[in-house]
């Protein structure tokens, strides 16, 4: 796995740069934008900005401590479809009043 390639320097510049999750193994913030250069220069694969304008994009996440990474990768257009469970799903719309309830399947 990734996770065992990652030094605890790596780690700690992750969380100094306030990385809430990663797709593709590309790091981000709440915001969307990428974080920690220096590893994401290292990391052969899609970047974000060319995952944001893939057309259909599907994730499958379960857990409420993954809420802000779902939030942010949605909003930043890194995922189009979202398979998850209903208490995930219910933690990710407590974040944000602003996502339309209309496009959501429980």
């Amino acid at each position: 796995q990734w996770r065992d390639l990652l030094t605890d320097a790596d780690y700690a510049q992750l969380k100094q740069e306030g990385a809430v999750g990663e797709v593709c193994c590309r790091f981000f913030d709440q915001a969307g934008h990428p974080v920690y250069k220096g590893l994401q220069d290292r990391t052969i694969g899609i970047s974000l900005e060319q995952l944001g304008r893939v057309r259909k994009t599907i994730a499958v996440a379960t857990g409420k401590y993954k809420a802000k990474a779902i939030l942010a990768a949605l909003k930043a257009g890194f995922i189009n479809y979202l398979v998850t469970d209903k208490e995930t799903m219910l933690a990710v719309l407590a974040l944000d009043e602003d996502i339309d309830l209309n496009n959501v399947l429980l």
